[in-house]
């Protein structure tokens, strides 16, 4: 059996620990966001809270909400009664179904904007769509308390 240098085993791992830490310290620089991007973030939330000004003024406080949708904000408003209830009537829910219900609420940003977003996370939509079905006032919690 050969002997183990217990001298060279605490210097291999003292290096590979300082390594991973370097690497640990690499990797979590990347995830911060630039000067550039946190500007452009400033930028665009700016102009979401500007959209949901002009919004509350046009429609009625009550009547819109400001969605933070992944990396993007959207401003929506209370669906129209007939859109709504052809949201409800769907035999099952498609995700056709959803975004049709949403784009007739969208506000803020522009649908083409809107629509680019959806290809990078499509999850989004579900929230959006929430925050619509809630602005018809329909409440999961007041739901769940029956």
């Amino acid at each position: 059996m050969t002997e183990v240098n217990q001298d060279d085993v605490a210097k291999q791992l003292e290096e590979l620990r300082e390594q991973r830490a370097a690497l640990r310290e690499t990797i979590a620089a990347r995830s911060q966001p630039t000067p550039e991007e946190e500007l452009e973030r400033e930028r665009q939330a700016y102009a979401a809270e500007q959209a949901l000004d002009d919004a509350q003024r046009k429609h009625g406080a009550k009547q819109v909400r400001l969605v933070q949708a992944g990396d993007l904000a959207v401003v929506v408003r209370r669906p129209h009664w007939v859109a709504f209830r052809k949201f409800q009537d769907q035999q099952e829910f498609t995700y056709e179904g959803t975004e049709e219900l949403v784009l007739g609420c969208l506000l803020y940003p522009d649908r083409r904007t809107f629509s680019k977003h959806l290809e990078a996370q499509s999850g989004v939509l579900a929230k959006v769509a929430s925050a619509c079905v809630e602005l018809a006032g329909f409440r999961v919690d007041e739901v769940k308390k029956k």
